[in-house]
């Protein structure tokens, strides 16, 4: 694991009131992490991993609380 991934991700655990992001998104986004992330066109990309669905009512039923 990365170090800039080490400090994100101890810095996502932290108690509320320290935790990366209170101050709001752009406080994420800028992390190290995420040095070089195109955010601007982040709804243009391809997922690297879509999810076959095989049956909708097993979905359903694993989903209906949510």
């Amino acid at each position: 694991m990365s170090k800039e991934a080490e400090s994100l991700i101890k810095k996502l655990v932290q108690p509320a009131e320290l935790r990366l992001g209170i101050k709001g998104a752009d406080e994420i986004k800028s992390h190290p992490f995420f040095k070089g992330f195109d955010w601007k066109n982040v709804h243009k990309m391809k997922s690297y991993f879509i999810p076959e669905v095989i049956n909708i009512i097993i979905l359903y039923y694993y989903t209906y609380n949510f």
